[in-house]
């Protein structure tokens, strides 16, 4: 995978600057659907002049292969389009290239040296073409500093509609999603599911470089497969993109039947390319006639709450709206409401031979007990949608890939084909921890949520921890409750492992010494003409030994072992993490490993420090460095450990991981706190924690806000609380202004923190009488 970085394409850059500064992006070449597709030439495309061969006397395909052979039969027997007049867009200068050869009739999209000079040529395609395209870009930066191409248009305030304009013009393109959806979390070892919507739009497929071509071959036999009268029809309504997309999706390998197109199966947001059958693929594309076509289904919104920047949320982004287009509705959760509600209407849906349709909602991605999708009129075609909020869970049941987003799809059907989806997707930032009570109130969101990470650095001297008899604070915790089996298994873990380590360290050394002594042999000048090939022969030696013994030794640490249900490695940095996690940790481990690792003063202060900042978040009463009284915000039954919010947890967790970092010294493990990456351009990273206030019929009259240094209070309409009367009602508050600071050079909003600070302007509050909790502007 080539990895630009801040060298995408020209309309990469564009849309990043367009986000930065609110710079214009992404404009379309072409009307929105033209009349008739359009011939080629040097003036109207990137694509250079024609070649003047007739396509009657050039091959439809020289491919062998079931899907191949069925095309030129149906080419020879004059019911194939064909691909006259279809053209291919390579977008990374041939690094994963679509060869031609095999199909004969396929054109080029060409750039010229101008073209290349400005990058337009280069990545992310952000221009609609002439033409019926399909193209592929196998670039991307890096997951945090921008990501693949398709993230790029995800994320960008245009980048839905200039994706629609392609995909009613007959242009599909296709990026491998390279880092955004791998197993992991904040880059350990991937960061789960990065994109903030699903579309119909284009195609993205799992992995790196080449994952794109499984795709990139079959797309030009399913375009030559479909009939001439068909395809014509499809190009000139602006449909064949999407009934290609249907295709692709129904005839997927895991989709064997209708229930199954309806479901997650056939509509992830990243595709495998062992999902792909072109031969079904080429065999429903060309069964479709005019009589039958596919319809397409065509979204609209009706209704829609509003959050208000500045009370209900903190973006600096100017609703929660990421784009709104007729293939999908994409929104960003950024309110504090209990659910996100809207009313969508998919009334415009299109059927070329006007058939009525039927039309299904499903929910294709989160929580069925919690989703509300409910249709509106006897047809199905409007319907109400209200997702809450969701914590982050595995995209589809058993996947390691985890989302925290919502997708909803929409299908008609015209008694033929259902057609491609529009989707509704719903992304909840995966660095806020909200507690909604069961009324819908939301309790508290801390806006730092992270999560816990551990890495052990010296696995001799911890494997020694578990030793009988141990005296180490960090041994009464590793060790701590294993039955003797468990703890026999450790020993001998531990024992295997020494002599494979001291083998592997002898290697390293020994690689090293090869590596200088080929680096020597070509510094000498008048050494023996084979002297240098002799070293490069030694050093190649000497990295293959080093690697076998390397990954030897990490073979005993990462074997399963059945007394402990997995790996040491497993056990050990599963017990940092639990430890961690648990809200008891600091009274359950405080005699025995707390307080002998608090006897070094360095080390006291540190703890102490940690712990304040609990107080200073109203989690924790002040006190003496052994006291331990939380004060969790929900009040009732229960201890206040089991009545804590999530980021209540959260805060407990960080704390717990700077805790476990004391006890350990860095040579032996480290334990961490990270937050959770969340894409900037999406949701901007803060540090504080709201808790939020109610009167007594629910209404929010304000919050509470926690930042680590200060407990400051607003109003129910974002104003910062000064004066107060004698019930505890605002009567002055401070306008409030919020600003992006610390931005880096990257892409987007790459290491920007949101701030908050005083503002000019006073208001004042009267109230009608002392049942009244809000109050108006006097």
């Amino acid at each position: 995978m080539m990895r630009p970085g801040r060298r995408c394409a020209c309309p990469a850059v564009a849309a990043i600057a367009a986000l930065v500064l609110g710079l214009p992006a992404w404009t379309a070449e072409t009307p929105a659907r033209p009349a008739a597709p359009a011939k080629p030439d040097a003036a109207e495309s990137p694509a250079g002049p024609a070649p003047p061969a007739a396509p009657a006397a050039r091959p439809v395909t020289t491919v062998r292969s079931p899907a191949g052979d069925l095309v030129r039969k149906w080419w020879a027997e004059g019911t194939a389009a064909g691909n006259d007049g279809d053209f291919y867009d390579n977008r990374d200068r041939g690094h994963s290239n679509l060869a031609l050869d095999p199909y004969p009739q396929l054109q080029k999209v060409q750039y010229n040296d101008e073209d290349r000079k400005r990058n337009l040529d280069w990545g992310l395609q952000g221009r609609v073409l002439r033409h019926v395209v399909f193209g592929n870009s196998s670039t991307s930066a890096g997951p945090t500093a921008g990501g693949s191409n398709a993230r790029l248009a995800y994320s960008h305030p245009m980048g839905l509609a200039m994706l629609y304009a392609q995909y009613t013009n007959s242009n599909l393109y296709i990026y491998p999603e390279h880092q955004d959806h791998d197993p992991g979390r904040n880059g350990s070892p991937g960061h789960g599911d990065l994109f903030p919507t699903n579309t119909p739009c284009l195609i993205i497929s799992q992995g790196s470089s080449g994952s794109d071509r499984p795709f990139m071959q079959a797309m030009p036999l399913v375009l030559a497969a479909f009939r001439p009268e068909v395809k014509r029809k499809l190009i000139e309504a602006g449909m064949l993109a999407p009934t290609i997309q249907m295709i692709l999706r129904r005839t997927g390998r895991p989709v064997a039947s209708d229930d199954d197109y309806l479901s997650g199966k056939a509509h992830p947001t990243v595709f495998e390319g062992s999902f792909l059958n072109d031969l079904e693929m080429v065999k429903m594309a060309h069964a479709i006639t005019l009589a039958d076509i596919p319809p397409m289904v065509q979204l609209a919104v009706t209704e829609e709450g509003s959050a208000v920047r500045g009370r209900d949320y903190f973006d600096p982004h100017e609703s929660e709206r990421l784009g709104t287009t007729p293939a999908v509705v994409a929104r960003v959760f950024r309110g504090r409401h209990e659910a996100h509600r809207m009313v969508v209407s998919a009334e415009g849906s299109r059927d070329l031979g006007g058939r009525p349709l039927r039309y299904r909602w499903v929910l294709l991605r989160g929580d069925a007990a919690r989703v509300r999708i409910r249709t509106l009129n006897e047809a199905g075609s409007r319907c109400e949608i209200a997702v809450p909020w969701h914590e982050r869970r595995p995209a589809a049941p058993g996947s390691a890939i985890e989302s925290s987003r919502i997708d909803i799809g929409i299908f008609v059907h015209n008694g033929a084909y259902w057609s491609a989806p529009g989707f509704v997707t719903v992304l909840c930032p995966d660095h806020e921890a909200r507690t909604y009570e069961a009324d819908g109130r939301c309790v508290d969101i801390g806006y730092g949520a992270g999560t816990v990470e551990a890495a052990v650095a010296g696995w001799a001297t911890v494997l020694d921890f578990y030793k009988s008899g141990a005296a180490a604070p960090a041994a009464r915790l590793l060790g701590a409750g294993l039955a003797p089996e468990a703890l026999a298994a450790v020993a001998q873990a531990a024992g295997e492992y020494r002599p494979a380590k001291a083998d592997a360290d002898a290697a390293q050394d020994a690689l090293k010494r090869a590596d200088e002594e080929a680096k020597r042999a070509k510094q000498e000048k008048n050494a023996p003409p084979d002297a240098s090939k002799a070293a490069d022969a030694r050093l190649a030696e000497a990295r293959k030994a080093a690697d076998a013994a390397k990954k030897a030794a990490d073979e005993v640490l990462s074997r399963r072992r059945e007394p402990l249900k997995g790996s040491v490695r497993d056990l050990v940095e599963g017990t940092l993490k639990r430890l961690a996690a648990s809200p008891t940790f600091w009274p359950d481990h405080f005699k025995d490993v707390i307080a002998p690792a608090a006897a070094d003063a360095g080390k006291r202060s540190a703890l102490e420090t940690s712990r304040q900042r609990l107080v200073a978040f109203g989690l924790l009463k002040d006190g003496p460095l052994e006291s331990w009284d939380l004060t969790p915000v929900r009040a009732g039954a229960g201890t206040a450990a089991e009545r804590l919010t999530a980021s209540e947890r959260v805060l407990l967790a960080q704390f717990a991981a700077e805790v476990l970092s004391r006890i350990f010294t860095p040579a032996a493990a480290t334990v961490s706190y990270k937050r959770n990456y969340v894409d900037p351009r999406i949701s901007v990273a803060k540090s504080w924690r709201d808790v939020f206030r109610y009167g007594p019929t629910g209404e929010c009259i304000g919050w509470t806000r926690y930042d680590g240094s200060a407990r400051t209070e607003f109003n129910a309409w974002g104003l910062v609380v000064l004066e107060k009367d004698s019930l505890g009602r605002c009567l002055k508050a401070q306008e409030v202004r919020y600003e992006l600071a610390g931005t880096g050079k990257g892409p987007g909003l790459s290491g920007a923190t949101m701030k908050w600070t005083l503002a000019p302007g006073i208001t004042q509050y009267e109230y009608a009488g002392p049942d009244d909790r809000r109050g108006r502007v006097k």
